[in-house]
Protein backbone atom coordinates (compact mmCIF):
# COMPACT_ATOMS: atom_id res chain seq x y z
CA UNK A 1 0.00 0.00 0.00
CA UNK A 2 2.70 2.48 -0.44
CA UNK A 3 3.62 4.35 -3.77
CA UNK A 4 6.53 3.68 -6.27
CA UNK A 5 9.56 5.36 -5.20
CA UNK A 6 11.69 4.74 -8.71
CA UNK A 7 11.91 2.55 -11.27
CA UNK A 8 15.45 1.17 -12.62
CA UNK A 9 15.93 -0.44 -16.00
CA UNK A 10 18.20 -2.76 -17.14
CA UNK A 11 20.55 -4.27 -20.27
CA UNK A 12 21.20 -7.79 -18.97
CA UNK A 13 23.32 -6.88 -15.52
CA UNK A 14 24.07 -3.32 -16.76
CA UNK A 15 22.17 -0.12 -15.40
CA UNK A 16 21.03 2.17 -18.24
CA UNK A 17 18.88 4.31 -16.25
CA UNK A 18 16.11 5.40 -13.71
CA UNK A 19 12.79 7.33 -13.36
CA UNK A 20 11.15 8.63 -10.42
CA UNK A 21 8.09 10.02 -11.93
CA UNK A 22 5.26 8.06 -13.70
CA UNK A 23 4.92 7.11 -16.75
CA UNK A 24 8.19 5.88 -15.74
CA UNK A 25 10.25 5.43 -19.06
CA UNK A 26 13.95 6.16 -20.03
CA UNK A 27 15.06 7.00 -23.58
CA UNK A 28 17.62 4.43 -24.21
CA UNK A 29 19.84 3.53 -27.67
CA UNK A 30 20.98 0.25 -28.32
CA UNK A 31 23.67 -0.89 -30.94
CA UNK A 32 21.69 -2.11 -34.01
CA UNK A 33 23.77 -5.60 -34.17
CA UNK A 34 23.53 -6.30 -30.46
CA UNK A 35 21.21 -8.46 -28.57
CA UNK A 36 19.72 -7.45 -25.42
CA UNK A 37 17.57 -8.37 -22.37
CA UNK A 38 15.71 -5.47 -20.49
CA UNK A 39 14.35 -5.89 -17.20
CA UNK A 40 12.44 -2.95 -14.97
CA UNK A 41 13.07 -3.20 -11.43
CA UNK A 42 10.60 -0.91 -9.32
CA UNK A 43 11.40 0.30 -5.58
CA UNK A 44 8.44 1.66 -3.61
CA UNK A 45 8.73 4.09 -0.79
CA UNK A 46 9.12 0.86 2.03
CA UNK A 47 12.15 -0.55 0.21
CA UNK A 48 10.40 -3.58 -1.19
CA UNK A 49 11.48 -3.95 -4.78
CA UNK A 50 9.58 -5.80 -7.75
CA UNK A 51 11.21 -6.93 -11.08
CA UNK A 52 9.43 -7.15 -14.30
CA UNK A 53 9.23 -9.72 -17.17
CA UNK A 54 12.15 -9.63 -19.49
CA UNK A 55 12.02 -8.27 -22.92
CA UNK A 56 14.44 -9.56 -25.39
CA UNK A 57 15.92 -8.80 -29.09
CA UNK A 58 17.92 -11.82 -30.82
CA UNK A 59 17.53 -10.72 -34.18
CA UNK A 60 20.23 -8.69 -35.39
CA UNK A 61 18.83 -5.80 -37.95
CA UNK A 62 21.03 -5.62 -40.75
CA UNK A 63 19.50 -2.00 -42.43
CA UNK A 64 17.30 1.27 -41.15
CA UNK A 65 14.82 2.48 -43.96
CA UNK A 66 14.06 5.76 -43.65
CA UNK A 67 10.68 6.46 -41.49
CA UNK A 68 7.70 7.19 -42.78
CA UNK A 69 7.21 11.01 -43.33
CA UNK A 70 3.96 11.22 -41.54
CA UNK A 71 3.05 14.63 -43.76
CA UNK A 72 -0.43 13.61 -44.06
CA UNK A 73 -3.45 14.67 -41.68
CA UNK A 74 -6.84 12.92 -40.68
CA UNK A 75 -9.80 15.00 -38.92
CA UNK A 76 -12.26 12.91 -37.55
CA UNK A 77 -15.59 15.03 -37.47
CA UNK A 78 -18.35 15.52 -35.81
CA UNK A 79 -17.14 14.10 -32.55
CA UNK A 80 -19.42 13.20 -30.93
CA UNK A 81 -21.89 12.40 -33.45
CA UNK A 82 -25.56 11.80 -33.51
CA UNK A 83 -25.54 10.64 -37.70
CA UNK A 84 -22.08 9.80 -39.30
CA UNK A 85 -18.47 10.31 -38.94
CA UNK A 86 -16.53 11.72 -41.46
CA UNK A 87 -12.77 10.84 -41.71
CA UNK A 88 -11.49 13.19 -43.58
CA UNK A 89 -7.58 12.22 -44.88
CA UNK A 90 -5.39 14.96 -46.48
CA UNK A 91 -1.97 14.29 -48.32
CA UNK A 92 -2.81 11.09 -49.13
CA UNK A 93 -1.54 11.35 -52.73
CA UNK A 94 -0.44 6.96 -54.26
CA UNK A 95 -1.32 5.48 -50.68
CA UNK A 96 -4.26 3.16 -49.40
CA UNK A 97 -6.27 3.60 -46.15
CA UNK A 98 -7.94 0.71 -44.43
CA UNK A 99 -10.40 2.19 -41.92
CA UNK A 100 -11.72 0.20 -38.78
CA UNK A 101 -14.17 0.78 -36.48
CA UNK A 102 -14.46 -1.52 -33.09
CA UNK A 103 -16.74 -1.48 -30.00
CA UNK A 104 -15.39 -0.98 -26.75
CA UNK A 105 -15.36 -5.46 -26.39
CA UNK A 106 -12.85 -5.13 -29.55
CA UNK A 107 -15.99 -6.43 -31.79
CA UNK A 108 -15.16 -5.02 -35.40
CA UNK A 109 -18.38 -3.44 -36.63
CA UNK A 110 -16.78 -1.85 -39.92
CA UNK A 111 -14.24 -1.87 -42.05
CA UNK A 112 -13.96 0.94 -44.45
CA UNK A 113 -10.90 1.15 -47.55
CA UNK A 114 -9.49 3.33 -49.37
CA UNK A 115 -7.80 2.18 -53.07
CA UNK A 116 -4.31 4.35 -54.03
CA UNK A 117 -4.71 6.92 -56.26
CA UNK A 118 -3.68 10.82 -57.63
CA UNK A 119 -6.08 12.13 -55.29
CA UNK A 120 -4.75 14.34 -52.27
CA UNK A 121 -7.84 13.69 -50.12
CA UNK A 122 -10.20 10.93 -49.25
CA UNK A 123 -13.29 11.16 -47.14
CA UNK A 124 -14.51 8.04 -45.49
CA UNK A 125 -17.99 8.37 -43.55
CA UNK A 126 -19.53 5.39 -41.46
CA UNK A 127 -22.94 5.93 -40.28
CA UNK A 128 -23.53 3.72 -37.07
CA UNK A 129 -27.15 3.92 -37.46
CA UNK A 130 -26.84 1.73 -40.76
CA UNK A 131 -24.95 -1.03 -38.57
CA UNK A 132 -27.87 -1.25 -35.93
CA UNK A 133 -25.09 0.44 -33.62
CA UNK A 134 -25.93 1.45 -30.38
CA UNK A 135 -25.11 4.97 -28.74
CA UNK A 136 -21.65 4.52 -26.93
CA UNK A 137 -17.84 4.71 -27.22
CA UNK A 138 -16.30 3.71 -30.68
CA UNK A 139 -12.76 2.55 -31.61
CA UNK A 140 -11.31 3.43 -34.61
CA UNK A 141 -8.24 2.30 -36.17
CA UNK A 142 -6.57 3.81 -39.36
CA UNK A 143 -3.49 2.97 -41.95
CA UNK A 144 -2.27 4.54 -44.29
CA UNK A 145 0.10 2.50 -46.45
CA UNK A 146 2.26 3.06 -49.48
CA UNK A 147 4.30 -0.28 -50.63
CA UNK A 148 6.22 -1.54 -47.28
CA UNK A 149 5.46 1.79 -45.33
CA UNK A 150 2.52 2.41 -43.17
CA UNK A 151 1.51 4.87 -40.80
CA UNK A 152 -1.33 4.13 -38.14
CA UNK A 153 -3.38 6.29 -36.05
CA UNK A 154 -6.21 5.55 -33.35
CA UNK A 155 -8.74 7.11 -31.65
CA UNK A 156 -11.78 7.66 -30.02
CA UNK A 157 -15.61 8.84 -31.00
CA UNK A 158 -19.13 8.73 -29.76
CA UNK A 159 -22.03 8.10 -30.97
CA UNK A 160 -25.09 9.85 -29.53
CA UNK A 161 -28.62 9.65 -30.88
CA UNK A 162 -29.70 13.09 -29.76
Amino acid sequence: DSRIYKVEFYDSWHKIGEAFEPPYKINWSCPATRDFTITAKAWDELGAMGKSAIVKRDAVITSISQPVKNNYQLTVYPNPASKEFNFQYQHIENKSIELSIYNTQGMLIKKLEWLPGAASSALLTWNPEKHHAGEGLYLYHSVISCGKETVEEKGKIVYSKN
